[in-house]
């Protein structure tokens, strides 16, 4: 599964080199070849490694500041979500996730709300399974206690939600942080 979707990241890397500006495109460079890598060995691993990480933070940083994306900070705190404002402007958007927590990981899925769907998603986050067929997940990020990561979502028109699925303490049988309020509602337009 890791290979085939670095597989089909590959030829998006590809245009980013062939388009990346001088001052990332060896940052580009070595994140393309990271992605061949783990097309080939299917081992993650390899975007842990100190070099790509430096390389993929200074692309990001670069993408923040010269293609007009929106930033939106978050703080993920036990067990909420601080920073999410009411209502955002369409267009690419990019989280970041700040764990604040001393001890729980925390995730950042972003979640369309289907158009059909009138219930808020405080409704919606308790339905189990059946909450699966009302949203829609556009974005994913997750931190582990003091650390930092992003998602880059292109927003569309429509109602969003962030939640946290990780389950509490990190038990496979532990309810998701969502279930103790880590989610929070905005609309785009």
């Amino acid at each position: 599964m890791v290979k085939q979707l670095a597989s089909q990241l590959l030829p998006v890397g590809e245009e980013a080199q062939r388009i990346a500006p001088p001052e990332i495109k060896t940052d580009v460079d070595l994140l393309v070849g990271a992605t061949r890598t783990l097309s080939q060995s299917g081992d993650p691993r390899v975007f842990e490694q100190p070099n790509v990480t430096a390389a993929e933070q200074r692309v990001h940083v670069y993408d923040l500041q010269n293609c007009g994306w929106k930033r939106v900070d978050v703080a993920g705190v036990d067990y909420a979500f601080q920073g999410i404002p009411q209502t955002l402007a369409a267009g690419p958007t990019s989280f970041e996730l700040a764990n604040k927590a001393s001890k729980e990981d925390h995730e950042l899925a972003v979640l369309r709300i289907n158009d059909d769907v009138k219930e808020p998603f405080a409704d919606i986050v308790k339905q189990g399974e059946q909450a699966r067929q009302k949203v829609r997940p556009v974005g994913q990020t997750e931190a582990e206690p003091g650390k930092t990561d992003y998602a880059i979502v292109k927003l569309e028109p429509g109602r969003y939600a962030v939640s946290c699925f990780i389950p509490v303490g990190g038990r496979e049988d532990g309810p998701p942080h969502a279930a103790r309020g880590m989610f929070a509602e905005f609309t785009v337009s």
